[in-house]
């Protein structure tokens, strides 16, 4: 059978255009096919897969500082029981289970949760004394004791949160704090232990709205059974709930806003505590580093952000009246949320 040229023509043109347009690119996140120039199906999948392990990666260690204060918190309530304003001591080689303590220093410690109690005093006494407060990104608020302000001589510190009025205090340091979280902690500086240990017992630490009548004040000591429950800092999974537990706690702040954007296709999102238990995926890749995400909140319907012939999640295409997850988005649709200055209910 005689084939005809303009068929040959046709055919060969055809099979060019076939090899032109379906492609295979090797990246370092392995092999990415496309057809007519569009990614296919697994190939989407594997994208959003690496943006997510990216985000999550440059996420881990922004939020370290955080993810650490909150793991501390953990820490002192399940190893003491302690509440807001309670001093816990901790000495020997207790202070193992944290993060960067020295091992044979004797620390107190205490949390505040402006949000619940509003300012808060700590009165200090003159003496041998040195500590530090911070702000739940670990910021320095002010050092206390012989390193601090009072320079030993004892003082009064008034600590107010997000939004907060600071009350008029004559004569006391007030000290803001851009979260509601603090944690203060302090050695005795006495060789002789037995009088350390009474001179850290006079410090008090109530809120101010009780000053004219100041609860008792607890010490705590960390019950050693409980140690094994605790690490420095969580890992796998339990690293990204910490981090969603502070998230909800504590407002954002301006330079932050791009990493809220980050954490939504993650699953955390502020004001959303629920997102966490609406289940869990492993990443396709990395899986040895035990991280896991929630699913994507998805849209009810497509809207202005998205292109009309946008490949979705599932490697369909999307039009403007077409419920949908889309691939690509406009960069109006990656704005940070807005910021939030009051405490989550």
């Amino acid at each position: 059978m005689k084939i005809k040229p303009l068929s040959l023509a046709l055919a060969s043109l055809l099979a060019l255009r076939t090899a032109t347009y379906a492609q295979s690119v090797s990246t370092r996140s392995g092999k990415l096919d496309f057809e007519l120039g569009v990614p296919t199906k697994e190939t989407v999948t594997k994208l959003y897969d690496e943006m997510d392990y990216q985000r999550a990666c440059q996420l881990y260690i922004w939020a370290l500082p955080l993810v650490e204060f909150g793991n501390l918190l953990a820490i002192l309530e399940g190893t003491t029981g302690a509440k807001p304003g309670d001093l816990t001591i901790y000495t020997s080689n207790e202070q193992s289970v944290f993060l960067t303590p020295n091992a044979t220093t004797p620390y107190i410690f205490a949390y505040l949760d402006l949000a619940k109690t509003g300012p808060v005093v700590m009165d200090i006494p003159a003496g041998g004394i040195a500590g530090s407060a911070l702000d739940a990104w670990q910021r320095p608020l002010s050092d206390l004791g012989m390193t601090g302000p009072d320079q030993g001589k004892g003082g009064k510190y008034v600590f107010v949160g997000p939004g907060q009025e600071a009350p008029k205090a004559e004569g006391a340091f007030v000290l803001r704090s851009p979260t509601y979280g603090v944690v203060l902690f302090y050695r005795t500086l006495d060789p002789d232990q037995a009088k350390g240990e009474a001179l850290a017992k006079r410090i008090r630490v109530y809120p101010w709205a009780r000053r004219d009548s100041p609860p008792a004040i607890r010490f705590l000591k960390p019950d050693p059974d409980k140690f094994a429950n605790f690490t420095t800092m969580p890992r796998g999974m339990k690293y990204w709930e910490q981090l969603a537990e502070v998230i909800q706690r504590e407002p954002v702040e301006d330079r932050d806003r791009f990493f809220m954007a980050m954490l939504r296709p993650l699953g955390i999102e502020k004001g959303n505590p629920s997102s966490p238990t609406n289940g869990r995926r492993k990443f396709s890749r990395k899986e040895h580093l035990s991280v896991k995400r929630w699913p994507r909140p998805t849209p009810s319907t497509c809207d202005s952000r998205t292109f009309a012939t946008a490949p979705t999640r599932s490697g369909n295409t999307s039009s403007s009246s077409t419920p949908c997850r889309t691939w690509r988005t406009t960069a109006n649709s990656m704005s940070a949320p807005p910021i939030s200055t009051q405490p989550s209910s």
